[in-house]
């Protein structure tokens, strides 16, 4: 298809060669016409020349008899001699003249190779260029988008075809291979005649010696299957399954065949591979969760052998087989990998799950926990890391514990953190901004500080960063920690407080004897 731009640029083209072909034959014509009157003008110069010479010299023969006879060729006139700068001024008249006809031979010669080349294009703009491929990019792609409407508009008559022709067909479908059934149920369901096609579900249902096995082959080969679409073919064909099961089992009717381990295998692989909504259905229809399935855990096994967490702990959940696994294999990993979404569905209904899993998250929290050191001894992939520092623990360790109703004493590392970051802030808020009194200020430091030695050192290193070396050492006192575990220069200050402690006890005791005297000697007067 050509556009508009596209014949402009073609005669822009073809005007530009015209233009420059007839500028090069016009100047090689006045060239060539330049140099035949100058040629001819020398011709016809040199003859006259000698006639002047010959006329004169007769005339000059007969006006002087003196000189000699008139028209002997013995006697001339006297010619002037020329001098040296009229010599090399004609030397460079001639040499210009001679560079002037060469440039000329020059542009002759490159004349025939411009017009050996007829398919030479002159210089366009870039621009201009970008332009014209971007429109013919534009072109074929609207030509494609036509073609792929054509080709969509065509299947679906056709479609819509085959679908009349399978309602209009009077046939009887008891002779209908699984492979029949499922193409006239995917021509309906292809339509969108979802009643149409329940309809021939129920009836295929009722004519098959295995609905089961035939359920299953129908879900397999739907093209949906795979896909990430919430409701498709294989989603139509179990809902109508488990339809038609309910129905039977009120009219007292239950199919003749039974569930194989097989079939429930089978199952399992179809609810891994389709959509989530998928598994419910078919853990009802074939009676996938309760005794006797204990073979499944086996699936679920293969699923971590090849590191495949994410489906194995979904599969276990689904199937509930917590019990058949250990928690820091089927979880862990998945913790490690901050999809701890499928570790709280995988924990829900067992307490036993949730406060093992606190207790995990608390050990991690733990100050002598190296977590770089257990991560590169880890061989699960795709670690966020980010995500495992202790601050995001501790949230989520709290989080659990509020959710799953759990008590704190579970998760004492994380009291401690807690505690910490309550005890930076109550600090920062006396001796930065303040506002706190001394009472109100020791009082929230014992609740945060409580019996942990951890904390109390924390406490006096804090103070001591604040540089309160008077209170560092009254809470170092209080809290009876050893010299060598102090700050430098805390050791000094507890000293000092108790060299005044001892003074203000005397003084005390001093005063005590003299007011005991003058009561005494007040009685006595």
């Amino acid at each position: 298809m050509i556009t508009f731009v596209h014949i402009c640029y073609i005669l822009l083209r073809d005007t530009l060669r015209n233009l420059t072909e007839s500028w090069f034959l016009k100047r090689n014509t006045r060239a060539l016409c330049s140099e035949e009157d100058s040629s001819t003008k020398q011709d016809t110069l040199e003859p006259k020349d000698q006639k002047q010479e010959t006329q004169e010299g007769e005339n000059v023969c007969s006006q002087d008899t003196n000189l000699g006879t008139k028209g002997s060729r013995t006697w001339r006139l006297p010619v002037e001699v020329p001098d040296n700068d009229w010599l090399q001024d004609s030397a460079t008249e001639k040499d210009t003249t001679e560079d002037s006809r060469t440039a000329d031979e020059k542009v002759d010669a490159k004349i025939p190779e411009q017009r050996s080349k007829p398919n030479s294009i002159p210089d366009v703009s870039p621009t201009f260029l970008a332009n014209l491929e971007r429109t013919k990019e534009r072109n074929t792609k609207e030509t494609e988008e036509e073609r792929m409407a054509e080709r969509k508009d065509e299947v679906s008559r056709e479609l819509v075809a085959r679908g009349e022709a399978i309602l209009k067909m009077k046939v009887n479908r008891r002779k209908y291979t699984w492979r029949e059934w499922y193409e006239d149920i995917d021509v309906l369901w292809a339509n969108k005649w979802f009643k149409r096609s329940a309809e021939l579900l129920q009836e295929g249902f009722a004519m098959v010696s295995n609905p089961y096995c035939f359920t299953l082959y129908l879900m397999e080969e739907s093209r949906g299957l795979r896909a990430a679409k919430s409701y498709s073919l294989a989603n139509h064909v179990i809902t109508e399954y488990e339809n038609w099961l309910r129905r039977q089992c009120t009219m007292g009717r239950s199919p003749r065949c039974e569930i194989t381990p097989h079939m429930k295998i089978q199952a399992v692989k179809i609810g891994m591979v389709g959509h989530a909504n998928l598994f419910d259905p078919l853990c009802r229809v074939f009676q996938l969760i309760g005794p006797g399935n204990e073979f499944l855990a086996e699936h679920v096994e293969i699923f971590l052998h090849k590191q495949q967490y994410k489906e194995a702990i979904h599969c276990a959940t689904k199937l509930q087989l917590q019990k058949f696994f250990v928690f820091d294999e089927i979880a862990v990993p998945l913790i490690l990998q901050d999809k701890v979404n499928m570790v709280e569905s995988y924990i829900q209904g067992h307490p036993d799950l949730q406060e093992l899993m606190v207790q995990l998250i608390d050990s991690w929290c733990a100050q002598d926990f190296r977590m770089d050191d257990f991560l590169s001894e880890s061989t699960v992939p795709y670690i966020k890391r980010d995500k495992l520092k202790r601050r995001h623990l501790t949230k989520l360790a709290a989080r659990l514990i509020k959710q799953y109703n759990l008590p704190p004493e579970l998760c004492p590392n994380v009291n401690i953190h807690r505690n910490l970051g309550g005890l930076k802030f109550i600090l920062y808020k006396n001796y930065i901004q303040g506002g706190l009194g001394s009472d109100n200020l020791d009082e929230l430091i014992q609740q945060s500080v409580g019996d942990s030695p951890f904390l109390q050192e924390q406490l006096v290193d804090l103070l001591v960063g604040y540089n309160d070396m008077e209170k560092a050492a009254q809470w170092a006192r209080s809290c009876d920690l050893p010299s060598e575990r102090l700050p430098p220069g805390v050791a000094q200050a507890m000293e000092r407080l108790a060299e005044q402690a001892g003074s203000s006890a005397e003084v005390g005791e001093e005063n005590w004897e003299d007011e005991v005297e003058d009561v005494e000697s007040r009685k006595q007067m």
